[in-house]
């Protein structure tokens, strides 16, 4: 049975990216022994937060508190939701329209277009961001109760495909990956997919692997790997499997290939890169948390940083090394267990504050895809994060003025 908890998932991350690397065609080479004990002590310190975290609850704590009171939805608030999906999806219309319309006047192509998009007017990216909002919304009516309206419990699953569909259609992917585990995490954590009815089953299932289909046909337009053999930079030549070479030339072989490289290199290339690091200028949290700098001008700008590591373009290398980058050797392994202990804080709060209750998939799907990629803004989930928060509050602002009027 599936544990919801932050070390669980952290486990069941680790479990599923050893299961992939092992069985996968590639023989990488683990290139630094050093490199692996490091990750193996921040993981270690990850559980210790997550330990500590829970301990500083007080006794009680869990059960203290009136939850229902902090998450309610009044009518008005419902109402503003229902206009915020009914905005999200009109700005999504506008944005693939004229991304249309962009792409006419070119060469209208399958496939990574992030460079053509990142020079559309601002106006294009402000509605791109917007549409992350729709996470927010999704999770907020989740975990509510009651929630009277039926039209925004249908509304805040479809709005999920805005995020979704803006990241495919510019060959991204990662949002897709984020948004199907925040999904999946809520609709079983919460025993809503149990009572779903056998036609939305059917569905959602068949809307899900649609995405993963297109997401596969993207693999099979960008993929890196020959069949046989992929170069990695600051790596070299990764030898495949002499099994796997069964498949090597068939039309299955290339996004297959990829998929499994996609999913795996991340360690051997973490160990292989891990003395490489510039650790000279650090950016002290302006790379994992890079969307303070689009609030605050004086925070480092995150293309500068990213201009200055030219080893970490391109490839992805566990959740440790943007820490790194961050606050260095002792300060990533601090800034680790700092994330153990909120993580942990916040699921011994769950029961108590309903925001706390609503971080917890954000914070499951981080700890999942831990051994891949930089955590905290994976697949733009900083932005899901903030969107989300800010919305919370925004709503219990909301319903004490509304609450005020009807007294």
């Amino acid at each position: 049975m599936i544990k919801y908890t932050p070390r669980h998932f952290l486990i069941y991350g680790i479990a599923v990216y050893v299961l992939l690397f092992f069985i996968g065609p590639y023989n990488f080479e683990i290139r630094s022994l050093t490199a692996i004990a490091y990750l193996a002590g921040a993981y270690l310190l990850w559980f210790f937060g997550i330990r500590c975290g829970r301990i500083t609850c007080s006794a009680g704590v869990e059960t203290k508190g009136n939850i229902e009171l902090d998450g309610r939805l009044t009518d008005f608030s419902e109402f503003v939701l229902v206009a915020l999906e009914g905005v999200i999806a009109v700005g999504t219309a506008v944005y693939l329209l004229y991304l249309w319309r962009v792409m006419l006047h070119g060469q209208l192509v399958f496939g990574d277009i992030r460079a053509q998009v990142s020079q559309m007017p601002r106006i294009f990216k402000v509605l791109q961001s917007a549409c992350y909002l729709a996470v927010g919304i999704y999770a907020i009516v989740s975990y509510a109760q009651p929630v009277r309206s039926r039209l925004l419990k249908a509304l805040s699953k479809i709005g999920l495909l805005s995020p979704i569909v803006l990241t495919l259609v510019t060959g991204a992917r990662w949002s897709t990956f984020v948004i199907l585990i925040l999904f999946v995490t809520v609709e079983t954590g919460n025993g809503s997919f149990k009572l779903m009815s056998a036609a939305t089953k059917l569905l959602i299932g068949l809307t899900g692997i649609v995405l993963l289909g297109v997401c596969f046909a993207l693999f099979a337009r960008r993929g890196l790997s020959t069949g046989f053999a992929t170069e990695m930079p600051y790596y070299g030549t990764i030898a495949t499997k002499d099994i796997w070479l069964i498949i090597g030339n068939t039309a299955l072989g290339k996004p297959v290939y990829s998929i499994f490289y996609y999913f795996t290199h991340s360690v051997p290339y973490y160990a292989s890169v891990f003395p490489d690091i510039n650790l000279d200028n650090l950016a002290y949290g302006a790379l994992l948390f890079r969307i303070i700098g689009f609030f605050w001008g004086g925070f480092p700008a995150y293309k500068d940083i990213i201009n200055r590591i030219p080893v970490l373009i391109g490839s992805y290398s566990t959740f440790l090394t943007g820490f790194m980058r961050d606050f260095g050797y002792a300060g990533s392994l601090v800034a680790t267990f700092a994330t153990g202990v909120l993580m942990g804080k916040t699921w011994c709060l769950r029961k108590r504050y309903k925001l706390a209750q609503i971080m917890q998939p954000f914070f499951l799907t981080m700890c999942i895809l831990s051994p891949i990629y930089y955590i905290w803004h994976v697949g733009s989930i900083d932005f899901m994060i903030v969107t989300t928060i800010a919305l919370h509050f925004l709503l219990k602002f909301s319903n004490r003025i509304y609450i005020r009027k009807r007294v």
